[in-house]
């Protein structure tokens, strides 16, 4: 069998099916806020520091309040993160970020998303404040992408054209390193000629181990190049911030009573003395970084995936501090590719015209860094970065995903994440997909239908062999999808060639049980087990579709003969029992159901062209005729008023052909929902 052949581009409708489909976000209740923005875009929770699912930080701000300052910011699952900022102007301190009732309080005036960055104007007395929260997304450099580092920065000037004697002061706390803050932290503060790096890690390390979310084996960095003006301190969290506070520097000490986390709260302050000033000519800059290695345990051999960095040569025998030093110096260029990355995904997102007032790049600016914190990782065993897998943290409180919420590379989740990774660079699909398939083409793995995850205790990634069936078909055909829109989208066939047979033998139970699904549970409703459902039947036909192109691929004509004949016919028989005169029914024969059939997107991404206009006609005229809430139109008459975010998304997508009314329609309800009043 010859191997299979390189993909071109799918031309048709791509780059608007790919960028509408882009939406992959889980989130609390959203609100307007009172302070304005350019975009007039103001959620209640603003990503501060996306890096990775454990480096991932938060700054909610409720209605009312127009400050940073009202509460700490938090992980993603509300777990406090103990990040703190204050600028003494004329001597006087203000607080610009985190808790402090003593202080004066910077009010923000305005505020901004882009894909990579949260940027706030603030006034502060006399001088306006800008604070970035930076968090690159390097889509054209896997070594930079797989570094999970942040920034934060500072900049001013001042309102009435005074200089003014500026000290600006940063910290952050051990929390990031344990979920029981009464663990003991160790801690040290390194200084050298390039960067003064403070680092934080648990006394009593628990490998591949996490608490409430974070991670027990991390250590913490909080650094900054070293500047003119700069001074440093670690100590008990009063006494840093007090230091600060009365002399507008730090004592350049550290602390050596290692104790538990929450013991007076040890804090590693950096703080720059600007002089007298009336603007800042540079941004003052601090790095947060979050590193673990190895990262996770993989497969039934339990073989240790390193940080995919590692593998670059320029690190070869080098420190994770060395990692800090070298990210740091990228900061200005990082900047100039975050310009490029979001000038590009703005462009691409106002030639859209969805929404109204740019709706739709606001949408796609919240979720790129959440679709993008991935961990990319390496073999421990000196492959020179060869075999390069990726593993994806299911983050957030998600209605119909809450029982995954710690599985490994949940395949309904990266199902919902993949058009922003295909938009973003299709490679990285791969190598999540990758993980998946090669556990599963292995003799540990005996299952004729695909797993529905690697397992349930991230970062334990030990694959899930138990018997799946009533979830089988879902995650089967997701699978199939996946791996043919990767090959199509890359140009890159080598997961075809090396998982051909295992493909096959998915497709094979699929084509088996297409039209008439058997007690399947679809993660819309996990607690309910369905017969006949006409979303997981078509999911289920697409899916053979896949395979007949994935055949074709891999040069076997007979193959591709067979899936694509029961594909067609299997699409037939589909309409017949599932499109009613006014709506698609979601379960065959029930004339007062009704479902939104999201993976139309796939067979319109995909070309496999197995539905016909009708079906198309139908799910748009039923979204025009539905009633829903002000967030949505149900997924399905089963859901109540339940809806979900991204499955709408891919509806939008599903309609590009059809009608922009409508698409526009689902736009606008996704987007009230994150600016909810």
């Amino acid at each position: 069998m010859s191997p299979p052949s390189k993909f071109t581009f799918f031309k048709p409708l791509l780059s608007r099916i790919l960028l509408i489909g882009f939406f992959f976000l889980t989130f609390q209740s959203l609100v307007q806020t009172q302070f304005t923005s350019d975009q007039n875009f103001l959620p209640l929770s603003y990503p501060l520091a996306i890096r990775s699912p454990y480096l991932n930080a938060w700054q909610s701000i409720p209605t009312g309040i127009t400050s940073l300052t009202h509460d700490w910011p938090i992980h993603w699952n509300d777990q406090i993160f103990g990040w703190i900022g204050f600028v003494r102007i004329d001597g006087v301190p203000w607080i610009w970020l985190g808790k402090d009732s003593e202080k004066k309080i910077a009010t923000i005036q305005s505020s901004k998303v882009t894909p990579t960055r949260s940027v706030f104007t603030l006034s502060a007395g006399n001088m306006a404040l800008t604070i970035t929260f930076f968090s690159p997304i390097e889509t054209e450099d896997l070594t930079r992408q797989s570094i999970p580092f942040s920034y934060l920065s500072f900049e001013c000037h001042s309102n009435d054209g005074v200089e003014h004697e500026v000290d600006v002061y940063t910290d952050t706390t051990a929390e990031w390193i344990s979920g029981d803050r009464s663990n003991f932290a160790n801690w040290t503060t390194n200084v050298t000629g390039a960067a003064v790096i403070h680092s934080a890690t648990r006394e009593a390390r628990q490998a591949m181990v996490e608490t409430s979310g974070i991670a027990e084996d991390a250590t913490v960095y909080y650094a900054m190049a070293n500047v003119d003006g700069i001074t440093y301190q670690s100590g008990g969290a009063t006494d840093v911030r007090d230091q600060f506070s009365n002399q507008g520097s730090l004592n350049n000490q550290t602390d050596s009573n290692f104790r538990a986390i929450n013991n007076k709260f040890v804090v590693f302050g950096i703080a720059v003395n600007l002089g007298r000033i009336v603007s800042t000519s540079q941004p003052v800059v601090w790095g947060l970084g979050l590193f673990r290695d190895p990262i996770t345990t993989y497969g039934s051999d339990s073989e240790s995936r390193r940080p995919y960095f590692f593998s670059d040569p320029q690190f070869a025998g080098k420190s994770v501090q060395d990692v800090v030093e070298f990210s740091l110096e990228d900061y200005s260029t990082a900047v100039q590719r975050a310009n490029q990355l979001d000038d590009k995904i703005q462009a691409d997102s106002k030639e859209l015209s969805l929404g109204d007032g740019g709706q739709y790049y606001n949408l796609v600016a919240m979720a790129a860094r959440q679709a993008a914190a991935i961990d990319i990782t390496c073999q421990d065993n000196g492959t020179n970065g060869t075999d390069i897998k990726a593993f994806l943290r299911n983050t957030g409180f998600d209605t119909f995903m809450c029982c995954h919420s710690r599985s490994v590379s949940d395949v309904s989740t990266l199902y919902a994440n993949f058009p922003a990774l295909l938009y973003l660079n299709s490679s990285w699909g791969g190598y999540l997909l990758d993980s998946l398939l090669q556990y599963q083409s292995s003799p540990s793995y005996g299952n004729r239908y695909a797993a529905p995850n690697l397992g349930s205790s991230y970062p334990l990634a030990l694959g899930n062999a138990r018997d799946t069936t009533p979830e089988s078909m879902e995650d089967t055909a997701n699978m199939l999808v996946m791996v043919l829109a990767h090959a199509r989208i890359s140009g890159d066939g080598s997961l075809i060639e090396k998982y051909y047979n295992l493909l096959k033998k998915w497709a094979d139970y699929l084509a088996a049980n297409a039209v008439h699904p058997k007690n399947q549970v679809s993660a819309d409703n996990l607690a309910t087990s369905v017969s006949d459902s006409s979303k997981i039947a078509m999911k289920a036909i697409i899916g053979v579709g896949a395979m007949a192109q994935i055949s074709r691929a891999f040069s076997n004509s007979e193959d591709e003969m067979n899936y694509q004949s029961n594909a067609i016919m299997s699409a037939t028989q589909w309409k017949s029992l599932a499109l009613s005169a006014e709506s698609i029914k979601s379960t065959y024969g029930d004339t007062d159901s009704y479902a939104l059939m999201y993976d139309l997107y796939a067979d319109l991404l995909l070309g496999t062209g197995l539905f016909d206009q009708d079906v198309y006609n139908a799910q748009s005229a039923m979204i025009q005729s539905a009633t829903g809430g002000q967030f949505g139109i149900p997924i399905d008459s089963n859901s109540g008023r339940l809806t979900r975010s991204s499955w709408l998304m891919l509806v939008a997508g599903s309609l590009s052909k059809t009608n922009n009314t409508t698409e526009n329609q689902l736009i606008n309800s996704i987007f009230t929902r994150c600016v909810a009043r």
